[in-house]
């Protein structure tokens, strides 16, 4: 059949054709029309899933692990076999990869750590980075997957964990911080500690892995201004470095020390310091930076006071005035001079006493005086001079302080706190034994012979510092121009003995009274002592007194004239009549 059908073409038209169909069979083909002829082909060629490469994960190994903060760098390089382009997918483990139909990035159905941004041309590297979180664990399992580009056709390729897992260095933690004079000690450190402003640091230091090798921590503690800190090469980066200590052990206390922190001086007040962990990891990873700002105390110490100098020793009174004392001390203060910011003073003697504060508990002329401002000059270092009583700054004593050699100057020193400082300067106030009148004179105005004048006061006054009597004595009343020698015979001359005197304004002359004398000395009231045992005054305005009345007797044979004489009134301690 088939060769009588070959036949009738060969005889119809004598054009063989032989078309050879792509599946494999053969047909004849009658042509009646053209002398050539054509036919489309068309097929679909499926795609086939990239290799996979070698991926790799940048090395993050326990031995080099990835710092919380860095990135994990995953690498490969792909080929597929139809010049696709193909995505690199770093797959968390337990679920499988989905490609894209559109020809993007594929999904990991259990979540992924990274897939690459874009798609790399075939036999050319593909990357992506994981950036390593405070959570996530210490080793983590990977796989890597490549998918090809291809669109609806698109294939991934099989698992390949390649160096998995990645480890992530995680950054040490800040315990219990205690800053003093002492390991483990919170409280404030005194200017001097330890002779040289010793301050000790007392850090609790942890690290979160446990993997071998365990991490060891060092500490550093470095000055507040410090800006940064370089884990890489411990350096407190725009500050000073105090201390630091190396190769702790977690879940211990990392201890060092500063000898010269809080030398003298040092001002008191808190002071602020950092506090940096790195771990002995290779990447040498720093804390995470929350509990870097931490404080010590310096201590308030107390000033002290020497070298006393006083400027009036012994003080002498003046009788009704007054006299200015003044004092100087060198004050010391272990947080510098700065820390006294102003002074005031007290001088006193027992039976005063001072407060607490350093200021007497009762003003008082008699034992105790306040200055409410000193000066201060010349500080430097620890030391400022303080003058209490100086110029503008009066200390006035009055002529009723008490007479003793044990008086003190005391000195208070004012800065955040007032200090009653213990030292103290000495010094002698002298007694004053003083007396005075207050009227001017005796009026005994006109009397005639053989009268007797109307009684006469004479107030004396305490003008002293101690308890005082009067010796009283006086002169003859003369007329002026007299040249006599004794008013016993003299009728222009009225003697002394003329002028009576008693303690009561009521007297009879020539009764129960005393003559005047010339010369009067210490005992009974006929020696001239008038027994008024005068008290000191406890307010220099007003004064204690005692009164001496007179009474004048003419005699009857006297020349007329004015006459005139002086009274004295003289000041004893105590009384005159010779006791206490």
């Amino acid at each position: 059949m088939w060769e009588t059908n070959n036949k009738n073409i060969f005889a119809k038209l004598f054009i063989p054709a032989l078309v050879i169909g792509i599946f494999g069979f053969i047909a004849v083909v009658n042509v009646y029309a053209a002398t050539s002829d054509s036919l489309g082909l068309t097929i679909n060629v499926a795609s086939a899933a990239p290799t996979v490469g070698s991926p790799l994960d940048g090395s993050s190994s326990t031995a080099t692990p990835t710092n919380v903060g860095a990135n994990v760098t995953f690498t490969t390089t792909a080929t597929d076999p139809n010049s696709d382009g193909y995505w690199l997918a770093i797959c968390k483990t337990g679920g499988t990869i989905t490609p894209d139909g559109a020809g993007g990035a594929p999904t990991c159905t259990a979540g992924d750590w990274c897939i690459s941004s874009s798609a790399a041309a075939s036999g050319m590297p593909n990357t992506c980075d994981y950036t390593a979180l405070q959570g996530d664990s210490m080793s983590n399992n990977w796989e890597a997957y490549t998918c090809d580009d291809a669109g609806a056709g698109s294939s991934c390729s099989a698992s390949d964990t390649g160096d998995s897992p990645f480890n992530v260095n995680h950054p040490p933690v800040i315990g219990t911080v205690a800053i003093g004079p002492s390991y483990g000690s919170t409280a404030s450190v005194d200017p001097d500690n330890g002779s040289t402003g010793e301050v000790y640091f007392r850090v609790g230091v942890t690290d979160p892995d446990s993997e071998a090798p365990q991490d060891t921590i060092d500490m550093y503690a470095c000055s507040s201004d410090t800006t940064s800190f370089d884990p890489a090469t411990g350096t407190c980066t725009g500050g000073t470095l105090y201390c630091s200590v190396t190769s702790v052990t977690t879940s211990t206390n990392a201890d060092c020390t500063d000898t010269d922190l809080a030398p003298v001086p040092t001002s008191h007040g808190t002071k602020n310091i950092k506090i940096y962990l790195r771990d002995s990891s290779s990447t040498k990873l720093q804390d995470a930076g929350t509990d870097n700002d931490q404080t010590y105390d310096v201590t308030d110490t107390d000033p002290t006071a020497a070298g006393y100098n006083i400027g009036t020793n012994p003080l002498i009174p003046i009788a009704g005035s007054s006299v200015v004392q003044s004092y100087t001390a060198t004050l010391s203060d272990d947080n510098g001079y700065a820390d006294i910011e102003s002074a005031t003073g007290a001088i006193y003697v027992s039976p005063a006493t001072l407060t607490g504060a350093g200021v007497c508990t009762t003003d008082s002329e008699i034992n105790c005086y306040d200055t409410a401002v000193c000066d201060l000059s010349g500080g430097s270092g620890t030391n400022v001079t303080v003058t209490c009583g100086g110029s503008g700054n009066a200390l006035t004593t009055w002529f009723n302080i008490l007479p003793s050699a044990e008086w003190k100057a005391h000195v208070n020193a004012v800065g955040a706190s007032t200090y009653s400082l213990e030292a103290e300067g000495t010094f002698t106030v002298n007694a004053l034994n003083a007396v005075g009148i207050v009227e001017g004179s005796i009026p005994y105005n006109t009397l005639a012979l053989g009268a007797t004048s109307a009684a006469q006061s004479a107030t004396i006054q305490n003008a002293g510092n101690i308890t005082t009597d009067a010796l009283i004595n006086g002169t003859d009343m003369e007329v002026a121009g007299y040249s006599g020698s004794s008013c016993a015979s003299d009728t222009d001359c009225i003697a002394a003995a003329q002028q009576h005197w008693a303690t009561s304004a009521g007297f009879t002359w020539g009764t129960a009274d005393f003559a005047l004398l010339t010369t009067a000395s210490v005992g009974s009231a006929v020696n001239g002592c008038s027994d008024s045992t005068i008290a000191v005054t406890t307010d220099h305005t007003t004064y204690n007194t005692s009164q001496i009345f007179w009474k004048l007797k003419i005699p009857d044979t006297q020349a007329s004239g004015n006459y005139s004489g002086i009274n004295t009134f003289s000041g004893t301690p105590n009384d005159c009549t010779g006791g206490q």
